[in-house]
């Protein structure tokens, strides 16, 4: 009976100091790796072969297309690879889908007369920013370098 006792005043203690200090009761689960980047307002395209495009982000960071589809509506990629400012690579991502921003016009379009920030046209095809690719894989050799392209692991408009 009286170590029933003690054993009960020790567990109620040890809940105790879970409930003050929540760290030594659960291990923080590491933050998810990123599966998806934004591409902001801004962002110009080049065409640097046949579904090889190279985007420009306004912050300077390149991203690059490769194995870029059209298929039943949506926009595939199969590889792309981001690079800083200064052409150092910083992140890879495989099996891509790109999803267009909110369509900010109504009705037949005119792009000659919206402001040329708000989309991007790739094979002619409009896509309105700030858009998303969202990756099946995804990997971040530099996160510092990603700023102003949002990393996130849980993209909005995904599955």
């Amino acid at each position: 009976m009286k170590t029933l006792k003690c054993l009960v005043i020790v567990v109620v203690g040890i809940c105790f100091a879970a409930m003050v200090y929540p760290a030594w009761a659960i291990n923080p689960q590491p933050e998810p790796p990123a599966k998806s980047i934004t591409l902001p307002l801004g962002t110009k395209v080049e065409k640097a072969g046949t579904g090889y495009f190279k985007l420009k982000v306004p912050e300077g960071q390149t991203v690059e297309i490769k194995g870029f589809s059209r298929s039943g509506g949506s926009a595939l990629i199969k590889e792309c690879r981001i690079y800083d400012q200064k052409g150092k690579l910083i992140a890879l991502g495989k099996q891509g889908v790109l999803r267009s921003g909110q369509k900010t016009v109504e009705g037949k379009i005119d792009l000659s007369k919206i402001d040329s920030k708000g989309y991007m046209k790739i094979d002619d095809d409009v896509t309105w920013l700030p858009a998303t690719i969202a990756f099946e894989s995804m990997k971040i050799i530099d996160k510092a370098g990603l700023r102003g392209l949002s990393p996130q692991p849980n993209p909005p408009g995904g599955k």
